[in-house]
């Protein structure tokens, strides 16, 4: 169903930041917010500063925000894709204290 491969992994922060914008203007699927918001993710596990996963969270609030206004196939998603998706962010979301 999903590929494992990071599409974004090479893009440093603020080009990930454009690319971000460039791909959901263009795309508004299912399948671009997944893979962003998996590599928001994957940031998160990386980082080792509460700064770096502070504007990580922070993108992934705005992203979250932009997936439930403009998603295309929101209403027609499984519910399996719905779970995984709602998994990614509320891993992003969760605060350091609330995972322990």
């Amino acid at each position: 169903m999903y590929e494992s491969t990071r599409r974004y992994r090479k893009n440093d922060w603020w080009d990930l930041v454009v690319v971000i914008d460039q791909v959901l203007e263009k795309d508004k699927s299912f399948e671009s917010f997944y893979y962003i918001v998996d590599e928001l993710k994957w940031r998160i596990v990386d980082s080792v500063s509460e700064g770096g996963n502070f504007k990580i969270r922070s993108k992934a609030k705005e992203i979250k925000k932009r997936y439930e206004d403009t998603c295309e196939e929101i209403e027609t998603l499984s519910e399996t894709q719905k779970c995984d998706i709602d998994a990614l962010f509320d891993f992003i979301l969760s605060s350091k204290n609330d995972s322990f």
